[in-house]
């Protein structure tokens, strides 16, 4: 996890702390005081905007990705491991998959409302997380 949390670290600026447990200013917004808190386990390095950056936004404006907070490969205590990088690039893919088919359900939402029974109620909630999985996205 050293290179894990080093990559990352050396990315940051106001950084503070150490022993496993760290601040700094989060650089996916105007931050002045240090908001955003790091913290290393055994195989992962957990990050939190506590003003509400995501950590898909926070990687991503230092020119990381997800899968950069986690070990390689590690045993999920089944008789296989997990290498975390190719399962966030597998979501990143299911989540463009999902985004396309959402295009196409607003496309033939009358239909499709009048077949399920759904109400103006279901349209916004559908659309609500389809702008979000967008933003996601689109970064």
């Amino acid at each position: 996890m050293q290179a894990q949390i080093e990559k990352l670290l050396e990315r940051l600026e106001g950084v503070r702390g150490g022993k496993g447990r760290w601040q700094a200013q989060c650089p996916a917004h105007d931050d002045r005081l240090p908001s955003l808190a790091i913290t290393e386990t055994d195989d992962k390095v957990l990050i939190h905007c506590f003003a509400g950056c995501s950590p898909v936004e926070v990687m991503d404006s230092v020119g990381l990705e997800l899968g950069d907070l986690f070990a390689g490969s590690i045993s999920n205590g089944h008789s296989h491991t997990v290498n975390w990088k190719n399962r966030v690039k597998r979501g990143r893919y299911a989540l463009s998959l999902i985004a396309v088919y959402a295009g196409q359900i607003e496309e033939h939402w009358d239909e499709l409302a009048a077949v399920l029974g759904l109400d103006e109620r279901d349209h916004a909630l559908f659309f609500g997380a389809y702008r979000d999985l967008r933003k996601l996205l689109d970064g």
